[in-house]
């Protein structure tokens, strides 16, 4: 529990309420966001708020997503008992400032909704990229305990059409909504964006954190013999593997990368490719994943299994400093990335 990222609107405009970051954080203008943010039109059609998982238990400690937000933004810390049980604890939702003692009467709110999330991009996602954006505990503002009634007087509306009713909290709404957006590499329309702009200027253009930003996996498979309902993701990657970087296959294969079919039917591998950023190759030779199972590709000589496969490659693929992984199918087609900076997988 407690490893939600603590990230807050600078205050650079009066008013504003400041949760404390690390001295060290980059901060970045949400005008600098904004400019960056796709502009396309809404897709507004298949949405279902059951292509989100919600509330899982990640880091499986017994708490699931909806506790660790409570218990993270809680002013006075809950007790947590058996079943991650939630007695006592204090909290102010920042929309409408009212201070709540129960968390039973605390909701939490996806700052950009699911179905906005969905009509700017998420449509395109795969099952675990949903599950991920639905449960991101990774920056601050994209889940915000609030009271059932300003989460629910909210809806699914953009900035133009809801606000919190407390005022002064406008401007930090409205550049948090920026700041998700641009993490999760969502669209803006062309009327929503011309309406943050101007009121994100009267703000004075507020900084943030600057988000990290997840990989995308994209919810098309294509080709290949995949099955009904099937998606491929890249769901781990280890570079720079433990101990000493000797060369030996031992260290080579504590460097991986892993797969997930996140699907509900069998995906048949042969002639995919895995691919980084210096045009390393791995192709898969004859090979099929069960729906929901996961496959390592280790970078050193071994035996392959259903679950464990071999690069063969006799130096380390994944760079330290930063790299991106690339899967496609046997038609070429880019079915997911992942990247990663120094220090981040």
């Amino acid at each position: 529990m407690g490893r939600r990222a603590l990230l807050a609107v600078v205050l650079i405009v009066g008013g504003l309420v400041a949760v404390p970051t690390p001295a060290e954080a980059a901060t970045l203008s949400v005008k600098t966001m904004l400019g960056q943010l796709a502009v396309r039109s809404e897709h507004t059609a298949g949405y279902a708020r059951s292509k989100f998982k919600l509330w899982v238990d990640a880091d499986h400690d017994g708490c699931n997503t909806r506790a660790e937000v409570l218990i993270s933004e809680a002013k006075i810390k809950p007790q947590v008992g058996a079943g991650c049980a939630l007695t006592g604890g204090k909290w102010v939702s920042p929309y409408d400032a009212v201070t709540v003692t129960s968390a039973s009467k605390l909701d939490i709110d996806h700052l950009v909704p699911l179905a906005e999330a969905w009509q700017s991009g998420a449509y395109k996602w795969n099952a675990d990229t949903r599950m991920r954006y639905a449960n991101d505990l990774g920056y601050g503002p994209d889940l915000v305990a609030v009271t059932a009634h300003a989460n629910r007087s909210k809806g699914d509306r953009e900035p133009s059409a809801y606000l919190p009713p407390r005022k002064s909290f406008d401007c930090t709404y409205e550049a948090w909504w920026v700041a998700v957006k641009w993490r999760w590499h969502l669209s803006v329309n062309s009327a929503e964006k011309s309406w943050l702009t101007s009121h994100l200027k009267s703000c004075g253009w507020p900084k943030v954190t600057k988000p990290t930003r997840p990989r995308i996996g994209s919810g098309s498979t294509g080709g290949g013999g995949t099955g009904a309902g099937a998606s491929i993701d890249i769901t781990g990657l280890q570079y720079d593997s433990p101990g000493a970087d000797d060369g030996s296959n031992a260290s080579l294969n504590a460097e991986w990368i892993q797969l997930t079919n996140t699907g509900s039917g069998a995906v048949t591998l042969t002639g995919w490719t895995i691919t980084d950023a210096q045009s390393h190759r791995y192709a898969f030779p004859t090979a099929t994943l069960a729906a929901h199972a996961t496959v390592k590709v280790h970078t050193g000589h071994g035996t392959d299994t259903s679950t464990n496969r071999y690069w063969n490659s006799g130096a380390y693929i994944w760079n330290n400093t930063g790299d991106t992984a690339t899967l496609r199918n046997p038609g070429g087609t880019t079915v997911a990335e992942y990247g990663y900076a120094t220090g981040h997988a």
